[in-house]
C-alpha cells in the first residue's frame, strides 16, 4: 500500500523497472485496475447511494417547509400576541428559525445514534450466503462511519433546514400584531 497516493504512478513505474531487470514476468498495476470489476461496483454502489441521497435531501427539504409553513398559520394567534408585547419581526423570525434547527439537529443526532445501533446489530448477524459474499467481512456485513462525512452532512443538513424555514420565518416576521391577533381561534 502506498503511503501517499499521488505517488501511485511513481512507485508502479519503479516496480516494474525493478522486476523487468530481475527478468520476472509480473504486471503492477493500481488496485482499481487489478479489482476493475469490484471497484466499479463499489464506485456504482456509491453512485447509486449518493444519488438516493440527494433524492431523500429534496424530500426532507420540502417536508420541512410544509412543516414550517404550517407551524406559523397554526401559531398565527401566538405570533401576535409577541408581536403586540413588543417582540420586533426580525425576533419573531429568528424564534421559528432557531425551532427548526434544533429539531433537525435532535433529529440528526437521534438518527445518528439509531442508526450506528441498528449497523452494530446487523454486524452481529452471521450471513452464509455465497452471492452476498462480496459485500461481507468473515461472514458479517462491516459498516464504516466516517466522520468528516458526518460532519459535511451535518452542515448542509443545517443549511438546507435554514434555506427550508427562511420563507415561513420571514411570512412571521412580517405580520402585524393587529391582523395577528384577529385570527385567534
Amino acid at each position: 500500500k502506498v503511503k501517499n497516493p499521488s505517488q501511485t504512478k511513481n512507485v508502479i513505474e519503479e516496480l516494474k523497472t525493478k522486476f523487468a531487470d530481475a527478468n520476472l514476468n509480473v504486471q503492477v498495476m493500481d488496485w482499481k485496475a487489478g479489482a476493475y470489476s469490484y471497484s466499479g461496483t463499489v464506485e456504482g454502489i456509491g453512485f447509486i447511494f449518493n444519488l438516493l441521497i440527494i433524492i431523500l435531501a429534496v424530500v426532507v427539504f420540502i417536508i420541512i417547509m410544509n412543516t414550517m409553513v404550517v407551524s406559523v398559520i397554526e401559531r398565527t394567534g401566538e405570533i401576535g400576541t409577541m408581536r403586540a408585547l413588543g417582540m420586533n419581526g426580525k425576533d419573531t423570525g429568528k424564534i421559528f428559525t432557531t425551532e427548526a434547527l434544533i429539531l433537525c439537529l435532535i433529529g440528526a443526532i437521534s438518527g445518528l445514534i439509531l442508526s450506528v445501533i441498528v449497523m452494530g446489530c446487523i454486524h452481529l448477524i452471521p450471513i452464509n450466503i455465497e452471492s452476498l459474499s462480496f459485500f461481507l467481512h468473515k461472514g458479517h456485513f462491516t459498516f464504516k462511519l466516517s466522520f468528516g462525512s458526518i460532519i459535511v452532512q451535518y452542515f448542509l443538513l443545517i443549511l438546507l433546514t435554514f434555506f427550508a424555514v427562511k420563507g415561513s420565518a420571514k411570512k412571521a416576521a412580517a405580520m402585524s400584531p393587529a391582523v395577528a391577533l384577529r385570527t385567534i381561534k
